[in-house]
């Protein structure tokens, strides 16, 4: 089984347990504007979460795409769904922040962000201190016969405006070696309906 195709199964997987359940959990405060902003604004998320396969020269060559929505803004940002987490990664008020040549790091102290993202880089617009992108390791979670397994992919999300907010519109889980996000193996674009 190629490995798209597996993290394409995983995608389909709705909950991961770990610790408590979501509606025990206290709140947790925003950590950037698009955080808060989104909480206010975001009514419903529409995903087409799109899976491609390249050939030995580049190309494409199988794609597939599926459609998934959601209601609930926070709760999906904060469950242990890797859609859910990686679509808005909703960061705490509390995590460690240390700006890096004009870049912040963050290392984030919330279970389900460090068990899918490590090494997070958010880059604002110079202009406007509003969200540009976000950039991390995605790590992808299996099981095997001979036991559980992960492997690391590169990921981006990359923002856009959305009415007032700058919210996460294309997302792109990516081989290490393709640091300019050129080929993709997943691909996931986000359209929201405001209140």
């Amino acid at each position: 089984m190629r490995i798209s195709t597996t993290i394409f199964l995983l995608l389909s997987l709705t909950v991961r347990c770990i610790g408590q359940n979501a509606d025990n959990v206290e709140v947790v405060k925003p950590l950037f504007d698009y955080q808060t902003c989104g909480l206010k604004t975001i009514k419903k998320r529409t995903f087409t979460i799109t899976s491609l396969q390249y050939d030995s020269s580049g190309q494409i060559e199988n794609k597939y795409s599926r459609t998934e929505t959601d209601t609930d803004l926070y709760k999906s940002s904060m469950s242990n769904e890797l859609i859910g987490v990686t679509t808005f990664p909703f960061f705490s008020s509390t995590d460690k922040t240390e700006i890096i040549d004009g870049k912040i790091k963050v290392i984030s102290s919330l279970e389900n962000i460090k068990y899918y993202l490590k090494d997070i880089v958010v880059t604002q617009k110079p202009d406007t201190q509003h969200i540009a992108k976000i950039e991390a390791k995605l790590l992808i979670h299996g099981v095997t016969i001979y036991g559980e397994t992960t492997h690391e992919e590169l990921y981006i999300a990359e923002f856009a405006k959305f009415g007032d907010c700058y919210f996460p519109k294309t997302i792109k889980y990516c081989p290490l070696n393709d640091t300019n996000y050129t080929r993709p193996r997943f691909i996931i674009d986000i359209k929201y309906k405001l209140k």
